[in-house]
């Protein structure tokens, strides 16, 4: 097996390695911060950039990992090679040796940022002949290294490299001959790339496993009948969507139920439509924009200027102070993106970061700095009954327009009809006030805090679901994406790729 040189890899990783780019903006306050991105995502000038190489890491990390970890790497290679071959006498459990490789698989991805290239070869030489040799002996893969594999494969990581080629050749019998000892039939390269693993399959490997092989198949070009069709062929059906079935079959039969239902359908479109409108024309409104805003409201004297004051506030502790408070670190507020600074450093690169941020929100004024601190630095609401008594008015009049236009066609639609679309329309703000802090946190944190409906709610396939969205949202502003999913996929949904699920994993937080 040839394995690239040194010298070749430095020259051809940077280009290997960057499989696309996102460009998010960032508003001038955040800028004028100076505060950098976190997780797998970096920050270039003004422009966020999202790198999926799911295999060696990403380029920002290859040059600037973290030291410690590469030294680490031989004697975790070694741990998975002795978990992946058995042993005389080894009692350990088929199903816990495949938990530890999934487990090892993922710290090999985390910890594969190294400074000393020559060490990113041997590593990856050995993962990749252990693997072969896996195949040569008839055992079957575990479904984490047929799907690095096939990940790399797919997305094309290797190709057109002259030092790396002949690797792809080697990837590709491999692949081919473990996708044969899963399923008993050969198929083409082409089948393979194409086309998901069985759900027969899928529902017996790990959750992990599932999330990775989801975003390794998720669409390039989303829209609204690809993100449903995807979302409902991932979803693993349990014991609370049998009750949920349950419940919806038993409203619709009882007195009034299917009034209830329906407008607690057309309510839940309602709030993700306005949800996705506040959160990007005044959560993350540009500087021109508001601008014009001002101009605009100006002309209708005090209420206008009091409402542009408002305005402005919303995209100031959202777009500045949460989206800046949590550029470092995804759950760890106000960190430094270098994980590799001693305690001393990090501690005073905190509290610059805080620094800066806190001189921002006390220009505001004390009112406004007030409310802002109150919101725990825009993680929550603080005025949650204030917008309630604003918008249901403005949903109850699109439900009454509804329901005037449900009995043009002769359907009658009555006052359960109305009172449920109306509170589902406001679903938005207790997700912002009670959901959304839980995302910011390490698991073990969100589950001491909750309350135990609260913790049965965070385990729920819906909050994963909303986590790695939220997660895409804080690497790339311009992707939309809310706590009430429905409008993101009309309107520009982008799934979460290999990385960030690698890097929430990391987190310990939900995904």
């Amino acid at each position: 097996m040839r394995i690239p040189t040194f010298s070749a890899l430095e020259q051809i990783l940077p280009a290997l390695f960057e499989e696309r780019a996102q460009t998010g903006t960032v508003a001038p306050e955040v800028e004028a911060l100076g505060v950098p991105t976190n997780g797998p995502v970096s920050r270039t000038s003004s422009t966020t950039r999202t790198s999926e190489g799911a295999f060696l890491g990403t380029v920002a990390e290859l040059m600037t990992g973290q030291g410690g970890l590469l030294r680490e790497l031989g004697t975790k290679l070694g741990t998975v090679f002795e978990l992946i071959l058995p042993r005389e006498g080894d009692t350990v459990p088929l199903d816990a040796r495949a938990q530890a490789i999934e487990d090892r698989a993922f710290e090999v991805l985390e910890a594969l940022a190294p400074k000393e290239l020559g060490q990113a070869e041997a590593a990856f030489g050995a993962w990749f002949a252990d693997v072969e040799a896996k195949v040569a002996r008839k055992e079957p893969l575990e479904a984490m290294e047929h799907l690095t594999l096939l990940h790399i494969l797919k997305r094309g990581l290797f190709s057109h490299h002259a030092e790396l080629e002949p690797y792809v050749a080697q990837l590709e019998a491999t692949l081919v001959a473990s996708d044969q000892r899963y399923f008993g039939k050969v198929r083409s390269l082409e089948q393979i790339l194409a086309s998901k693993l069985p759900a027969a399959f899928l529902s017996k490997q790990s959750s992990d496993a599932r999330k990775i092989h989801n975003a390794i198949f998720a669409p390039a070009q989303a829209n609204l009948t690809s993100t449903l069709s995807d979302l409902f062929e991932n979803h693993a059906p349990g014991a609370a969507d049998r009750l949920i079935a349950v419940g919806l079959l038993g409203t619709l039969f009882a007195s009034g139920g299917a009034q209830l239902l329906a407008g607690a359908v057309h309510g839940y479109i309602l709030a993700t439509l306005t949800e996705r409108a506040l959160h990007k024309n005044l959560g993350h409104a540009s500087v021109k924009s508001l601008e014009r805003l001002k101009v605009t409201l100006s002309r209708f004297g005090p209420i206008g200027e009091a409402l542009y004051r408002f305005m402005a506030s919303v995209q100031f502790s959202h777009a500045v102070v949460h989206h800046g408070s949590y550029a470092g670190n995804y759950v760890d507020r106000f960190a430094p993106n270098d994980a590799s600074l001693d305690p001393v450093e990090r501690a005073q690169e905190r509290a610059q970061r805080r620094a800066k941020i806190e001189e921002k929100i006390d220009a505001r004024g004390p009112e406004e700095a007030a409310a802002i601190r109150a919101s725990d630095y825009g993680v929550t609401l603080t005025t949650a009954l204030q917008d309630a008594l604003f918008i249901a008015p403005l949903t109850t009049v699109v439900t009454l327009f509804s329901a005037a236009v449900a009995g043009q066609v002769g359907l009658s639609v009555g006052a359960g009809f109305v009172g449920a679309s109306v509170l589902a329309s406001l679903l938005f703000l207790p997700a912002s006030q009670y959901l959304h802090p839980y995302l910011h946190l390490t698991k073990e944190e969100a589950f001491q805090k909750a309350g135990p409906a609260m913790r049965r709610f965070l385990e729920s396939d819906y909050v994963s679901h909303i986590a790695r969205a939220h997660y895409v949202h804080h690497h790339n502003a311009q992707v939309n994406q809310n706590l009430v999913a429905g409008a993101d996929y009309a309107f520009g949904y982008a799934a979460a790729p290999v990385d960030a699920i690698v890097a929430l994993r990391k987190l310990h937080t939900f995904y």
